[in-house]
């Protein structure tokens, strides 16, 4: 055998042999983490996708519900508890107004501040949410998976789009025999559109200004009302009723949630 044929199998010998170690060691790390470390990790990630589907759902729920109440009440909260619901401005018909005309020229403004007050609800309610999730989930006779969810989470709203994420992770931990085994952590998160804007009081109270100056003069207002009003507003009450008290009048409004309003016009 020639040296080059004798170079050859040596680098082919030590190559089969490297190859072996490399097997070896493989098979023996996987014995320990790929099999147990493994479906530890397995579980958790399984879990903690559930989990996170769990809080998505729950987020969209919790903030549809809000904005449709709101929305319905003008954008404040329902009566409860036989407390009143009507801003500093007052009400027609249970039905809130948005502003009061105060002296000659005077008027307060009573707009809600849904965007402040969905993330302090959002805030308040999520809690009550996740406690409905199991916290301990026994998943064999050896070991448990103990979740601790987050609460506070930072939202953006954007248009007709909400998005949020948690400030702390949630994190799952494989317990083995009262000690830690593996941890996995991840920030919940949600994203999605709501198919209207949660902000669109201040386009509603530009859209009133718009029919004052349009009618104020105008012989027959209520006419006027009818005639000028967008495709989307009803002269009254949503469920049909037309309430009007001297100048107080009521609007409603259908633009993918119901707004129902009423504003008093000098």
């Amino acid at each position: 055998m020639n040296k080059k044929a004798s170079l050859f199998h040596w680098v082919i010998f030590v190559i089969i042999a490297a190859l072996s170690i490399v097997v070896l060691v493989t098979y023996t790390a996987g014995d320990v983490f790929k099999g147990e470390g493994q479906v530890y990790y397995s579980h958790m990630a399984k879990e903690a996708e559930k989990f996170d589907l769990f809080l998505s759902a729950a987020s969209r729920s919790l903030l549809d519900d809000f904005l449709v109440q709101r929305a319905i009440n003008g954008g404040f909260k329902a009566p409860s508890a036989g407390l009143s619901g009507e801003t500093e401005c007052g009400s027609v018909e249970n039905i809130n107004l948005w502003n009061k005309l105060e002296g000659d020229n005077g008027e307060k403004i009573c707009l809600p501040a849904i965007k402040d007050e969905l993330k302090e609800e959002f805030k308040e309610k999520i809690g009550s949410y996740i406690a409905l999730y199991p916290v301990n989930e026994q998943v064999s006779e050896t070991f448990s998976f103990v979740r601790q969810p987050t609460y506070d989470y930072s939202l953006i709203l954007k248009k007709n789009h909400i998005s949020g994420t948690a400030k702390t992770p949630a994190i799952f931990r494989v317990i083995k025999k009262g000690q830690v085994q593996s941890e996995y952590h991840f920030y919940p998160a949600f994203s999605f559109n709501f198919g209207y804007d949660p902000e669109e009081y201040l386009e509603l109270w530009k859209e009133v200004q718009g029919l004052k100056e349009t009618c104020q003069s105008a012989p027959d207002f209520k006419q006027c009302l009818i005639e000028n009003k967008l495709p989307d507003w009803k002269i009254g009450a949503c469920q049909g009723d037309f309430i009007h008290q001297e100048n107080k009048w009521a609007f409603c409004v259908n633009r993918g949630i119901t707004y129902q309003f009423a504003f008093e016009i000098r």
